[in-house]
């Protein structure tokens, strides 16, 4: 489910994956959570967000290993719960898959 939120076109973004087909790239979801934003705090700065959204970000890069960026934010997201993401099967269950 991850993968077909994600889009990399070379005619947007240079590129870079984004987030289904908006401007807004993996990269910067990740670097908001890296920063310290709670996934709430992340989908109210960009309304166009779900929070499947979120999670797709968080699982590309872990899958695509973007960077330790990505691993660092696989730990920082969490759910609506509290309850930290810490393993593929968390991000599973957060993605409803």
């Amino acid at each position: 489910m991850a993968q077909e939120l994600i889009t990399v076109n070379t005619n947007r973004m240079g590129g870079l994956p984004c987030i289904r087909d908006t401007r807004l790239t993996v990269s910067v979801v990740l670097g908001q959570l890296d920063a310290g934003a709670r996934v709430d705090e992340v989908l109210a700065a960009y309304p166009c967000l779900e929070p499947k959204d979120v999670a797709a970000a968080v699982t590309y890069a872990v899958d695509s290993r973007l960077s330790d960026l990505g691993l660092r934010a696989h730990r920082l997201v969490e759910f609506p719960e509290g309850e930290l993401i810490d393993d593929e099967a968390s991000v599973k269950r957060l993605l409803g898959s």
